[in-house]
Formats: structure tokens, sequence, C-alpha cells
């Protein structure tokens, strides 16, 4: 077709306007009125005179009429001439019938410019090259060929276009050659944007101008032109010119390769070898558009009249979609208008060249079996193709082979045009345009059978989506689908849907290489790009369960075994690596059930054996690996709970828990958190159930029980979550082992295997709360009330160990760990409790609960070697109802202060009972610690407003001293001044008649004037000592702070009863025998309940335990001690006995001597982590008892503080001298003591890579037992040197703590180390005695080399001394270290701390 279109023949305009005038007379006097031919004559002698002119200039066969003229000047009459062309025929717009008649006329000029290119023949010198103009007129062809003349006539042709009405079909061909010869010229070079747009608006007008006369007018064409014989070719010609002008860009790719195909037209081999090494640009986005604008107002008639041309259609068909779909998988701008075109006319000619309606019409026209196979065989190899195209162009799942690509030449492709294809989905517009075309093809090509699950997906798809007019549109479609009844959609629907769900453990699990998996963790574009697709298939898997509703429930009902594997597939969770072999039978038995009941071990094709390690998973609740954003991991939740809406639950059950035991299941995090989010569904749609027809089952309160008994199985609540727990089940068989686990380093490897195996047990058990949750909500549904107690029964109990049991792991941890998931799980748990149940508070379900709580207390207690867990329930009640609650638990407590006492010491129960009465001690403790520090507030504030009192009263006296003083001076020079006024009024009656009247007014002024003096002074006197007042006042005002709680910043507490505080003396009198035991738990929490015990006592007011105390006061604060009083009460009301008036006071002091002696023994013992609690307890108990310990210290403690830092000083020299560690002989280690407290440290550094060396080591040093140690020993030797000891120091005690301590001063030592230090020397030794140290801190100084201490010695007569003796005669202070050992070399690490004290000295 393309070498017939390529030889059309160009029309050549006549030679002479006299020929033309007379063509035009002949139908006007045939069909014009006389005022019509007036008209006529008129318009056309309008544009006559500029015509004559144009076609004279053009058709000049002169060569020297305008060799005096510039080519501009030519150019410039030329554009004017058609410019004014143009404007005639814009005010000619109302007579637009009078232009067909003139129309040939005003060809003649524009056909002679126009023809003038030929860019196919420009080697021939015939004439018709030059469009009929002679080559003689060179400069008037060379100014006609301009872009500005070529581009005015174009647009002077469109102008007459848009005005007639063509209805001569030759015409027609030839102005749409004369365009499409221009347009095939301008391919061959760089186009023009403009000289383009105006060439296809040519097109569309010349189109338009014959559309009635073609298409309406079947008196003069009763068969459309195209239709008859081979006039077909120039449409034909015209799309394929417009195509290949849209896929400019793939033709370049291709140019670039040699051509093989063989050519039998010479003309058409030459241009290809033209265009082979032509250079061509891409066209730009406008222009494209302008192209499918064009493409479309062509085909748009033929296809409405699909019936009626369907063999038209037929024939541009392939070329029009190829072309088109190259555009559409080729433009990868987001939101691209362009490509919204393309898709529309892509779907307009598909849906109405291969639609039902025309292949039903064809099959009825053709009555030859042969011509009807034919037609059929090519509606299937469109349909092949086709499907091809749509796969890559509509967003699918490839979940089958349904929705793939099955040709190899697109299947490299598709990876860019998958349903993730970011680009194709972004834009409102994009999505739009894709429903509208999958629509429409689906409304009028059902015959298109294998397109049909393409297009239904795309629709299914876009349901979901978050813009709301998609949503509406795509449900108006599918109404409309369904109604016409074309197909059965929801057959289609459901197949997509199987095989959907079939694909999504591998559209959704990572089955990359081995490493694969890693590699995705760490994050990348990559990651982020896979994390987007599986979000989608997510919501196309929403939205097929949304569409499909209650018809898909059969589909989970036969298939149920391969629902619950691929859900249970898909939440895969993250799995500890086995330890050892399961040598039991049994639970093999057990596993090998779950993995035939669920098919889900041994087809898992995400099961690897490779070693796995704990990932950060910061954005998901739990451990997913195959995926890791929280949408993914909300998006799946909506799947499950979805299916459990639209199916009977109790199925499920079967499935999941029925058929395997859930405890030893190596999926059970799995198995739970799907049967989660299935209650959770189903329960939704019982919810919403008003009368509805659904499939979800309303479960009973059997089911519900028997779920209850699987998930809260022993081998599922009692899971190991911390080392803590493990050790405690371990020695509750083996309680005498005395190795020191605790300080036993094990591997990295076993470490990281072991708390991934605690992290597990912690999911586990989330999971188990999470699902108590759950069914409490369902439960809480119920009409039936007494389920619920029936229900709370069997659960309180375990839920309020497991929240003690996490809160009291997390206390001891000091950070969080992952017992907060418990924690959060259980408070959650609690308050779905309060809220299903119809509870005031959490406090009131313990409350109300009480008696079975107790009564199951008492059972477990007997059997405590049953039950390790029960300290944890206690720690869980009294950590939500506080102290409200002790007093139920009396009679627990004094049953085991009993058992106490009659204990052995391998009971293996002891560690049970200290821990309860460690939980009840802590619930005190957290109470009392706030109304001390409140205590201690106060008195400190009592003591500073005593002292703003003596200051005042001492003021206020020192003022009436003042005042008294300045009276007796007022009254004194008043006396004095009376008796010089009468000395002077006597000298004044003498010497008044010698004197004049002015001496007299003299003298008078001068007295007043020295009188107002001393008011004047008098007067700033008093305003000093105003100003003096009020600034005293408001100093006072200043010191008035507020001293309630809240605004001291104290938590609100309750104030600590007698009872309270005697019943933590009675514990700590039963439990001190313990802190000698060998089981190291025992012991440290004996240690801990003593420490939070004194807290507890110290509230009260009694001290040393003597009758003169019984009638102390409380330290109140006497301002608003009212006001606090009436605020506690209305916060806490607590209950007030009339026993508590009887009962005597608990004294601090004796109980501090109780237990004084045990932790000094406990600070000698060889367990480091021993020693550091007790010091830890003994200085709480120095800032307690103030100087009641003071003589104990020296006494006791001291003497081992300093063995202990004297140890640990040996032992690091000893290190630093031996750094491979290796072992000390006998001989070495008897000799310890005899070394020298301070080591000659080289502290010079030589290189960069040392300076590093010895920063890590110092970090390292932090962590290191021996550190903690030392810096516990020095806070304590500070904290009771500051409190109460150091007040009555000695001097050989001075002497004793700075030989010990002198080690620290070196800058060498940790920071901590060197504070401490520091602040003992100058708080404590340096306050008592600073004479002793002087010389010792004056040589560690460098002072001996100061001028200051240099002697000044003039005398000539030592001139003759030996020198040496001079320079040492010539210090006063010789550098002679007195009892203390050091070297020339530390002088330098010691000069920096011991300058700053030697200076505080001075």
């Amino acid at each position: 077709m393309s070498d017939e279109l390529l030889s059309l023949p160009t029309s050549s305009p006549p030679s002479s306007p006299t020929t033309t005038t007379t063509t035009i007379t002949q139908p006007i006097t045939s069909t014009l009125s006389s005022n019509d031919k007036l008209k006529l004559n008129r318009i056309f002698q309008s544009y006559k005179p500029i015509c004559d002119e144009l076609i004279t200039i053009i058709s000049n066969t002169d060569e020297k009429k305008f060799e005096k003229q510039d080519n501009k000047q030519i150019i410039t009459n030329l554009e004017y001439l058609i410019q004014s062309l143009i404007d005639i025929t814009e005010e000619q717009q109302n007579e637009n019938w009078s232009l067909t008649y003139i129309f040939d006329y005003l060809m003649i000029p524009i056909s002679l410019i126009i023809n003038s290119v030929d860019g196919n023949n420009n080697n021939n010198n015939n004439n018709n090259n030059n469009g009929g103009l002679s080559l003689q007129n060179h400069k008037v062809l060379f100014c006609i060929r301009k872009e500005s003349i070529q581009l005015k006539s174009f647009t002077l042709l469109s102008k007459l276009l848009e005005s007639i009405k063509i209805t001569q079909f030759k015409k027609f061909i030839n102005i749409l050659t004369i365009i499409i010869n221009y347009l095939n010229h301008l391919q061959q070079n760089q186009p023009n944007d403009e000289f383009l747009k105006i060439l296809l608006l040519n097109i569309r007008l010349l189109f338009k101008s014959t559309q009635d006369s073609f298409f309406n007018d079947k008196q003069i064409y009763p068969k459309h032109p195209f239709l008859i014989g081979d006039q077909f070719v120039p449409f034909g010609y015209t799309i394929s010119t417009l195509l290949n002008l849209i896929t400019r860009q793939q033709q370049q790719q291709q140019q670039q390769q040699p051509s093989s195909m063989a050519t039998n037209n010479k003309n058409v081999a030459n241009t290809t070898t033209t265009t082979t090494t032509t250079t061509i640009t891409t066209l730009s986005r406008e222009i494209k558009k302008e192209l499918i604008i064009t493409l479309d107002f062509i085909i748009d008639p033929f296809s409405k009249k699909n019936l009626e041309y369907c063999n038209i259609l037929f024939q541009i068909f392939p070329g029009t979609i190829s072309s088109l779909f190259k555009v559409i998988s080729g433009d990868f701008k987001l939101g691209s208008v362009l490509k919204v075109q393309c898709l529309d006319l892509f779907s307009k000619i598909i849906s109405n060249t291969l639609s039902d309606n025309v292949k039903d019409f064809i099959l009825s026209t053709t009555n030859s079996t042969n011509d009807k196979g034919q037609i059929i065989s090519m509606f299937k190899e469109s349909e092949s193709n086709l499907y091809n195209m749509f796969c890559l162009i509509y967003p699918t799942s490839n979940s089958y082979s349904g929705l793939r690509v099955q040709h190899s030449i697109y299947s490299k492709d598709n990876g860019s045009t998958l349903l993730t294809s970011k680009i194709s989905l972004e834009k409102y517009q994009n999505r739009e345009a894709l429903v509208r075309s999958a629509f429409t093809i689906l409304s009028n090509c059902s015959n298109l059978k294998s397109l049909s699950p393409i297009l239904s997906e795309v629709l299914v798809f876009f349901n979901g989506d978050h813009y709301p007019q998609i949503q509406d549109q795509t449900k108006q479609y599918f109404i409309q689908l369904k109604e016409k009844r074309k197909f059965d959609v929801d057959s289609i629907l459901q197949d997509n849907f199987s095989h959907l769900f079939q694909s999504l453990s591998m559209l959704i699990g990572n089955n990359g290489d081995n490493d694969g998996d890693t590699t995705v963790r760490l994050g990348g574009g990559n990651t982020q790009i896979d994390e987007e697709k599986k979000i989608i298939i997510f919501k196309l898997v929403l939205s097929y369960l949304n569409i499909l509703g209650n018809d898909i429930s059969s589909f989970f009902s036969t298939r149920i075994d391969m629902v619950a594997s691929t859900l249970i597939s898909l939440s895969e969770m993250q799995s500890p690596p086995p330890t050892a072999p399961i040598e039991s039978t049994s639970s093999k038995n057990l596993q090998q059930s779950l993995e035939d009941s669920l098919k889900i071990i041994s087809d898992n094709p995400f099961e690897k054996n490779q070693k796995r390690s704990i990932k950060s998973f910061s954005n998901l609740s739990l451990p997913f690996i195959n995926f890791y954003s929280r949408d993914s991991e909300n998006y799946l939740i909506k799947v499950i709970e979805l299916i459990g809406k639209l199916c009977d639950i109790r199925e499920w059950i079967d499935v999941l828990i029925s058929n395997s035991l859930l405890s030893s299941s190596p999926k059970r995090k799995e198995i739970l958190f799907c049967l989660i989010h299935l209650l959770i569904g189903n329960n939704s749609n019982n919810e919403n159930r008003n009368g509805n027809n659904n499939i979800g089952s309303v479960m009973d309160f059997s089911t519900v029980q028997y779920i209850l008994e699987e998930v809260m199985s022993p081998n599922l609540l009692n899971l190991v979550v911390s080392k803590d727990q493990h050790l405690m089940y371990s020695n509750k068989t083996n309680n005498n082992n005395n190795n020191d686990n605790t300080l036993l380093s094990i591997s990295n490897r076993d470490n990281d295997n072991q708390l991934e195996i605690y992290f597990d047990n912690t999911v586990t058990i989330s999971l188990v709360l999470e699902s108590i949750g759950v069914l409490t909500k369902i439960v809480g549904n119920f009409q039936t009330k007494k389920y619920r107690q029936i229900f709370l029964s069997k659960i309180i109990y375990q839920l309020l160990e497991k929240f003690g049991l996490s809160s009291l792991e997390r206390s001891n941890s000091g950070r969080n760990n992952n017992n907060g998931l418990i924690i959060k799980q259980c408070k959650k748990t609690l308050n779905e409790i309060q809220i299903s149940f119809d509870y005031e508070s959490i406090q009131d379900i313990i409350y109300k609960n009480s008696d079975y709580l107790l009564d199951t207390i008492e059972s477990h207690m007997k059997y405590l070697d049953s039950f390790p867990d029960t300290p944890s329930i206690f720690e869980g009640i009294l950590n939500i109802t506080g102290l409200g609650f002790l007093p139920f638990l009396s009679d627990t407590i004094r049953m085991i202060l009993n058992s106490l006492d009659l204990a052995i010491e391998n009971s293996k129960n002891i560690q049970i009972f200290i821990s309860i009465l460690s939980n009840i001690v802590k619930v005190l403790y957290n109470n009392s610690k706030y109304q001390l520090q409140y205590q201690q507030i106060l008195l400190k504030l009592n003591e500073i407003k005593e002292k703003r009192k003596l200051q005042k009263e001492q003021q206020e006296q020192q003022q009436q001293q003042q005042q008294q003083q300045q009276q007796q001076q007022q009254q004194e020079n008043n006396i004095n001044n009376k008796k010089e006024e009468k000395e002077k009024e006597v000298k004044e009656e003498e010497e008044k008649e010698k004197q004049s009247i002015q001496d007299i007014k003299e003298f008078f002024l001068s007295h007043h004037s020295k009188k107002d003096d001393k008011i004047e002074q008098l007067n700033q006197l008093d305003i000093k000592n105003n100003s003096l007042r009020k600034q005293q006042e408001q100093l006072i005002d200043l010191l008035k702070i507020e001293t309630t709680p809240q605004q001291l910043g104290i938590p609100n507490f309750i104030e600590t009863t007698e009872i309270q505080r005697q019943m933590a003396q009675e514990i700590i009198k039963k439990s001190i025998h313990f802190i000698s035991s060998k089981n190291k738990i025992i012991k440290m929490i004996t240690i801990d309940i003593v420490q939070m015990g004194l807290v507890i006592v110290a509230t009260g007011t009694r001290k040393y335990g003597g009758v003169e105390e019984e009638d102390q006061k409380e330290i109140i604060n006497e301002d608003d001690h009212e006001q606090q009083q009436q605020q506690q009460q209305k916060l806490y009301q607590p209950n007030k006995t009339n026993s508590d008036k009887s009962i005597e006071k608990v004294a601090l002091f004796p109980l501090i001597h109780l237990v004084w002696d045990s932790l000094v023994k406990r600070v000698t013992e060889s367990d480091r982590i021993v020693a550091k609690k007790s010091l830890e307890v003994i200085q709480t108990i120095s800032n307690l008892s103030l100087e009641f310990i003071s003589q104990r210290f020296w006494d006791q403690l001291w003497p081992i503080i300093n063995r202990i830092l004297i140890d640990e000083q040996s032992n690091q020299q000893q290190q630093q001298k031996q750094p491979n560690n290796k072992i000390l002989n006998n001989e070495n280690t008897s000799s310890k003591s005899k070394k020298p407290l301070i080591i000659e440290i080289d502290s010079s550094i030589k290189t960069i890579e040392e300076g590093i060396d010895i920063k890590m080591k110092k970090d390292r040093l932090k962590y290191t037992p021996s550190f903690k140690v030392q810096f516990v020993c020095l806070q304590t030797l500070k904290t009771i040197l500051l409190g109460s000891a150091g007040n009555r120091i000695k001097q050989n005690q001075i002497m004793d703590i700075a030989k010990t301590t002198i080690y620290y001063l070196n800058r060498n030592q940790p920071e901590q180390f060197q504070n401490f230090t520091m602040d003992i020397w100058k708080d404590v030794l340096l306050k008592n005695d600073p004479d002793s140290l002087w010389l010792l801190l004056f040589n560690l100084s460098n002072q001996f080399n100061n001028e200051i201490y240099q002697r000044d010695d003039n005398n000539n007569d030592n001139n003759n001394n030996n020198n040496n003796n001079n320079n040492n005669n010539s210090q006063l202070i010789q550098p002679i270290p007195n009892n203390f050992q050091y070297s020339s070399k530390d002088i330098l690490d010691f000069k920096s701390n011991a300058l700053i004290l030697f200076n505080l000295i001075n």
C-alpha cells in the first residue's frame, strides 16, 4: 500500500487565470440568483487583484525582473499578499457559500507555493519538480520556499477549508495529497511544531468538509468513495503517515540497524537509504497529542457506523493498534495526557472493530462456510495478539496464565508493566482512562473471552481505589455489565480470585536467592518498590473479597486447607534456629499431624535451612519476614478479617486448632495471628448482623471455651521470656546450685540463640494475650451475663500473673526489653475486659473478683513447686491496685512469715516466699519513697525558715540598737544645740544694738539653712533604712516556697501508716536470716527487701526507740498542713483504723542495728555483685540515719572498703604490667600490699593509634566488674563522709583516706573516680586538716619549682659553694614525699587535680 501511495500524482494548477474565470462562470449562471451572482462577483473581485499579483510574481519567467530587489523585499511582499487573502477570508465568514465557488481559483497560488517544495525528486531537472514554476525564476522560487511563506499559505488553506464544503472526491484527494506530501517532506527534516500543528489542522478540516457529502448525502455518494475500488489508498496512506509520525522515536532506534527488506520501487529504495543516514529528532508531546486528535477525528465517523464501514476499520486496525500500543507502553511520564488519549483511541478502535455486533453482522452476511471459518480465525488471531498487548498495558497480578504474556517477544517488557507499575497508576487521569477503557472493551467485545479476565481484574483493582469518583464509576460499570448479561462476570471474577489467592505466596513471599532476603531486609530502592507491589496485591485481594462477598464463601469452604496454608505462609514470622533435635516421639507425632492437616511445612516455599538472626522490625508490630512496612501488615490483617467475616468460623477452628496441638506447633505464632483476626472478622460480622443473610456463623460459649483452653495451654503461657525466669525454673529442681551463673559469660552464638528464643516466646505470649482480648469482646456480646463470670474466672489470674511477671522483669532489667510487648498486651486486654464487661475501672475488676483471686493464690501457695510464678500475681495485682489490696493479703503475708520461721535452708519454697514478700514491700516502697522525699524537702525548708527567723531577729535587734544609738546621738546633739543656741542668743542680745538689720537677716537665713541640711540628712537615712527593709522583705517573700507535693514536682502519695511500717519491720526481721543464703537469687532479693523496708520505716518519727520519743511530732509543713490534709483526704480517702493509736511506733535505728552486721559481711564476699548491692543499701542507711553509723563506719566498714580499693588497685597494676593476663605466682599474690599505691604510668602518646587505643581501653573499663566495685566504694565513701562521718573525723583517719584515694587523683583514672575523690578531698579532708595534706599537695602540684617558694639569697659569701649545694639550698621546701610513694613521672599525671586542691588551701 505504501508503494502505491508514494506514487500518487500531484495535481498541477492551470497555467493562466483566464481559464479559471471561464470555469467559474459556468456554475454561476446556472445555479445562482441574480443577487447571489452580484455578491459572488463582488467577493471574487476582492480576491482577484491580490491573487493575480501573487500569481504574477510566482509564475514570472523573466529572470531580470527581480534582479534589483533583494530576497527580503520579495518575502515581505509575498507575506503581505497572502495575509491580505487571509484577512478577506475572515471577513467573508458569513458568506461561506461564495467561497465554495471561488475555492478552485484561490487554490492556484496556494498550490504554486506549496508544490514548489518537493522533497522526493530533488535531483531531477524537469519543471514538475518545482510545482510547475520556471527555473529561471530562481530568486522568487528561493523566496517562496521559505518557511514563513509556506506557513502563511497553509494558514490560508485552513481558513478556506474551514468555510467550504467539498463534494468532489478528486478535489479532496488533490488537497489531501498536497498536505500529506508536505508532511512527508517535513518528516525528513527537523519539524517545526507550529508547522506540524497547522498541517494537522488542515487534515482535520479537510475531512470535516467532506463528511456531509461522503457520509450523509446518498444522492451524490450512495456508497462512500473509500469503499469503491482502490480509492481507499489515500485514506490508508494518510493513516500510515500519521502513525509514522507518532512512532517517530521507535523508528529512529530501528533505523540505526541496516535495512534488510527488499524493495521493488527505486524511489522507495532511495528514500530508505536517505532516511537511514538522516538524524531524526523526536517529536514533542504536544505534536503527538495533535496527531492522536487528528487520528481520532478522521477515524471517528467510521467507528460510529462500524457495521457499514467494518472493512475500512479492519484494514486500518493492525497498524493503528500496534502503533498506539507502542506509544502507550513506551510513555513513562507521570499523569500523561498523551497516554490517556492513546488509550481512549485504542479502546475505541477495538470496541468498534471487534465488537459482538460486527462479528454477528459479518457472519450473518456471509453464506460460505469457508468464509465464516476465515472470519472466526481472523477474530481469534486478533484476540491472541491483543491478549499479549493487554497483559502489558493493563495492570494485572500475573497470578496465572490467563493474566500472563504468552509470547516471548513481549516477555522482555513484562517486568515494567505489571500491576505494581507505579508510573501507570500514579495520577487520577491514568486510573480513570484504564477503568473507562476496560469497561468499553468488556461491554462491546464479549466474544474476546481471553481478554475478559484481564479487563475484569482491572475493574476489580480500581474498585478499591482511594479516589471515591473512581470507586463509584467502577461500581456502576459492574452493575451495567451484570445487567447486559453478555457473559458471566461473577464466574470470571471467582476464577481470577482463585488463581490469585493460590499464587499469593509467590507474589508476596521473598522467594529470591539465598541472600536475597537479607538484602531486602536492609532496605534500599528495590525494597521500597517490592513493598509497594505487595501492598497493591493486598489491595487487589481486598477488592475481590468486597465485590464477590458471600459468593466466595463456597471457595473458602471447599479449599479451606489451601487457604489456611496460604494465610499462614503470608504471616510467617521470624523463628529462632533449632538448638537440638527433639527426642520425644510424641511431640514429633503432634507436629507431623499439624503438617498433614495444614500442609504448610512440607509445601511451604519460604522454609529455608539457613541461619536467621534477629533483625530490626521498627515499623512492624510483629516480626514478619515477607514484608517490613506497617501498611503491608495492616492490609494482611484486613484480608484475614474479611475472610473471617465471609466464612464459617467453626471450619477454621477445626483446621487451625482441632487437628493438631497448638502448643507444640512450629507455626504457633502464625496460627494464633490468623485465628485472632479471623475471630475479629467474625465478631464484626455478628455485631453488624441486622437481618442480613450472612454466611458467617455466630459462635456459642462452648466454642469460646474450646478456643480458650487451647490458647491458654500451660505450654504456651509458661514460655520463658528472660534469663532470670529461666534461672528460676532451673533452680526449681536444683536449688542448691552455688555457681555464679550470672557472672559467667557465654559465647556470642549461644547468646544470640538464647535471645532469639526469648523474643520468639515473647511474641507467642503476646499473641495468646491478644486472643484472650478478642474472645473477651465476643463474650461481651453474649446476651447471657453468667458467661462473663465463667470466662473471667478462667483468664483473670493468668492475665494478672503475666502482667506482674513482665513488670518485674522489666524493672529488674532497667531498660525496655521484650516484656514491654507483653505488658502492653496485658493492659490492652484488661481494658477490653473493663469495656466489654461493664466495669468501672481495671481496679474494679480486681476488687470484684478478689475472692476468686485469693482462693487461687491460696491453692497455689500449697503447691509452689508446680506454680513457681506465684510471686508474679502479687506484682500484677499490687501494681494495679497499689496499697488498696494489701488488707486482702494480710492472711497470706502472715502465713508466709510463719512459713519462713519453719523453713530450712535448702527448702525449695524459700525463693518464692521471699519473692512474694519483695513484691509486697515494693508496693509500700513505691509510695513511701515519695513521702520520705517530701519529708526531707520539708525538713530542709524548715531549717531554712529557722535560719531566716534567726537572721530576721538579729536584723531587728541590730536595727533597734541602731535606732537607740541614733536617738542618743540626736538627744546629745539636741542638748548641745540648745546650749549653743542659748549662748548665741545671749551674745545676740548683747550685740543687737551693735548689729544692723542686714546682719540679723543673714544670721537668720544661715541658721535655717543649716537646720534644713540636718533634716535632709535625717530623711535620707530614713529612706535608706526603708529600702533595706523592703529588700529584706522581698528576700523573705522569695524564700516562701510552695510546699505541696504537686508544686514540688513529687507524685501523689498516701501517708504511710504505722501498721504498714510495722509490716515492713516484721518482713525485714523474718527475711534477714536468708541474706547469707547460698542461693544468690534469695540473697539479692533479701537485700532489696532490707533497702526498701528501711525507707518505709524511715517515714515514721521514731528513731532511737526510747520512751522519750513517743511524744515526738512528725515533720510537717506548718504553713499549709491543714490544706495538705484536706487535699490528700479528697484524693485518697484512706481507711483509718482505731487500732493505729494503740500500735507502738516502729523505730528506725534499732532496725539498722539489726541489719548492719549482715550487710557488712555481704560487702566482704568475693561476689562483686552482692558486695555492690550491699554498699548501695549502706548508702541508703547513711542518708536515713545521719550520724548513727558514724562510729560503725570507722570500726567495721572502712577497713573493708579500704581493703577492697587497695586490692582492686593492685589487681589493676598487675594487669597493666602483665597485659597477657598470665597466672600470678604465690609469691606475687602474697606481696600485693607491698606494691606501691601509685604505679609509674607512661602516659606519653607517641602516635595517634596509641591515643585511640588508650581511649578505647578507658571506655571498655566502664563495663568491667572492677570498675563497678570501685565506683560503688567511692560513692559510698563520699556519701558517708559528706553525710555524718566526716564531721568528727580524726587526723589518722584523714591520712588513711588520703593514702587510699590519692590513687584516683591520677588523670589517667576514669573521670567518675576523679570526681568522687576531688569531692572527698575538698569537702572533708581539706576542711578538717589542710595542714597535714599541704606538703603532699605541694609536691604533687610541682610547686617546688615555683618562684614564690624560692629563697631570695643575695649574700656574696656563698659564691664559693658548690653549684649543686647552691641549687638545693635555694629551695625552701625539698620535694621529698612523706609516707606516700610515687615517682617523678607521676607528678605530671597528678599535677592538674593536685593544683586545684592546693589552691583551695591557699
